[in-house]
């Protein structure tokens, strides 16, 4: 899974002409992610209605409409609701 991130990574880097992470460029990073395929991206869950689900972190396997799905570090799945 960690392959796939690295792709991710390298897609992003190319759609916005900038090291991912690079904070000079954030805005123009922010604006490409809201539009961007997140599978493959890891994320931290760093806020949420429901408290279970801070803290959970994981690759981006798939999104729906209401839902991410991760894959975690130990290689189970979790179904997070974007709402």
């Amino acid at each position: 899974l960690m392959r796939l991130n690295d792709l991710w990574r390298e897609h992003i880097e190319r759609l916005t002409g900038s090291k991912f992470g690079d904070k000079t460029k954030r805005t123009a990073i922010v604006t490409v992610l809201k539009g961007a395929d997140l599978r493959g991206a890891l994320v931290k869950v760093v806020g949420a209605r429901c408290p279970s689900y801070v803290g959970i972190e994981g690759i981006i396997a798939r999104e729906t409409a209401g839902t991410l799905e991760l894959v975690r570090s130990d290689g189970r799945v979790r179904c997070i609701a974007k709402k």
